[in-house]
């Protein structure tokens, strides 16, 4: 076996040193967009929200969100479930929400899509908020509203394949609930 030495280190030395600084550049790279991707199809019923939210909370934790940030996907998604329950399938339990949620370090992106009935939101009344107590504030028609108010990006669109509900939370961002509402 020959050893060839240049500046004193031998070949082999400078070879096992770079395999293991591209061993280590993988690894940092791995890290950095380290994404996981659930794909799930629930019932359209309201036992199934739970479920559901439970997944929600586990992903936008594995994305490195605040404890805030994690109730305010959870919020969002128990809306918008109860929303496609309620409205888009007038509670036939037949019908079926395909979820696709993303996990990455500082972003969660949370897919809803359903069959049933779709809707024009520029024609939903924006709800009251301006009572002075709960007594006198009508029931229902926060949920859109909330979902604006706590993600970070929420878009709805209807297609051929069903209506799709995109809504995304950024850990760098800060959404308070009670925070003024800007649109």
């Amino acid at each position: 076996m020959v050893i060839v030495i240049v500046n004193g280190f031998s070949i082999l030395a400078i070879l096992v040193g770079l395999i293991l600084l591209l061993v280590l550049i993988v690894s940092l790279l791995s890290l950095v967009d380290r994404r996981r991707i659930v794909k799930v199809s629930i019932p359209a019923s309201l036992d199934q929200i739970r479920r559901l939210a439970g997944m929600v909370e586990t992903l936008a934790s594995d994305a490195n969100l605040s404890e805030e940030a994690v109730h305010q996907c959870r919020l969002a998604v128990d809306e918008a479930c109860a929303n496609i329950i309620t409205h888009s399938y007038a509670g036939n339990p037949s019908g079926v929400i395909e979820v696709k949620m993303i996990a990455r370090r500082g972003h969660f992106e949370i897919s809803l899509t359903d069959f049933g009935e779709p809707y024009d939101p520029a024609l939903v009344t924006p709800p009251n908020i301006d009572c002075q107590s709960l007594d006198e504030a009508s029931p229902g028609g926060l949920g859109l509203y909330l979902m604006h108010r706590v993600m970070d990006r929420v878009n709805y669109t209807v297609r051929a394949e069903g209506n799709s509900l995109v809504m995304t939370k950024l850990s760098n961002s800060f959404r308070s609930a009670a925070a003024p509402l800007s649109r």
